[in-house]
């Protein structure tokens, strides 16, 4: 049972942003599961999502997520229901964006944006983040690029998994 997630704002136009406790993880695990499923069956087929997000997504992977000191794990929540998520190892040299994913029902309606920013609120000013993601994934580059990301490398085997999803790198900040 994830933990309640309103504060007394209305919802309807604006996602409260908290941290992450572990009551929520099981809810984080689902919204990853769904949204994987609506962005990269298309690309990779339900069956490969469904073992990724298994190994990617689990309950455990997040309760050790949630439990490094290193890592900012964010939820973003709209009556009452967690609605998005956003993972950060953090670095002096170069903290790295592991996730940001909203709902397919919330996306376009700034979550995104204002993961991204409690994100950079987190880290020293001008920090500089890298991220990858896919190189289909449009929407996703259009959301990073309007967000002051540039596509800076690429890579065969995203988050160094071993599955050999290719990426494209992208950063923010400076170098």
């Amino acid at each position: 049972m994830s933990t309640a997630c309103g504060s007394g704002v209305d919802m309807k136009a604006v996602a409260e942003v908290r941290d992450a406790e572990e009551g929520d993880l099981e809810a984080v695990s689902k919204l990853l599961g769904e949204t994987w499923h609506a962005t990269y069956d298309s690309l990779y087929g339900a069956e490969r999502v469904a073992d990724l997000t298994r190994r990617w997504h689990s309950v455990a992977t997040l309760v050790r997520e949630l439990a490094d000191p290193h890592v900012i794990l964010l939820v973003a929540c709209r009556e009452a229901s967690i609605i998005g998520t956003a993972s950060t190892q953090v670095d002096p040299a170069a903290s790295k964006l592991n996730r940001l994913y909203v709902h397919p029902s919330a996306q376009g309606q700034g979550t995104g944006t204002a993961l991204l920013a409690a994100v950079a609120d987190r880290l020293p000013r001008d920090a500089r983040i890298t991220l990858e993601v896919d190189p289909q994934n449009r929407r996703a580059i259009g959301f990073y690029e309007r967000h002051g990301f540039a596509v800076t490398g690429k890579t065969g085997d995203c988050c160094g998994c071993g599955d050999r999803i290719p990426a494209l790198i992208m950063t923010r900040g400076k170098a």
